[in-house]
């Protein structure tokens, strides 16, 4: 990509959605119309969502938990 930049109002961004698993390479270059440039190299690694059975895991045992102290409260309140 390339276009004017105003370095006190704006900010370089670019999407990093949908990369595919792996390391990604990005290198941004700016130049100044007086021709003096810098360059800035940014990797990205994309890995695979193998994480989310364990938010699953996690929220059926944080339901569990909760229901079980519920259960104990309703029966001690019952007791008294």
């Amino acid at each position: 990509m390339s276009g004017a930049w105003n370095s006190t109002i704006e900010n370089i961004t670019v999407s990093v959605d949908g990369l595919s698993v792996g390391t990604h390479i990005f290198e941004l270059r700016v130049v100044d119309t007086s021709g003096n440039s810098a360059t800035h190299t940014v990797v990205v690694t994309v890995r695979p969502a193998d994480f989310a059975p364990l938010f699953i895991v996690a929220g059926v045992g944080g339901v569990m938990i909760v229901v079980v102290i519920v259960i104990y409260l309703v029966r001690k309140k019952g007791s008294d």
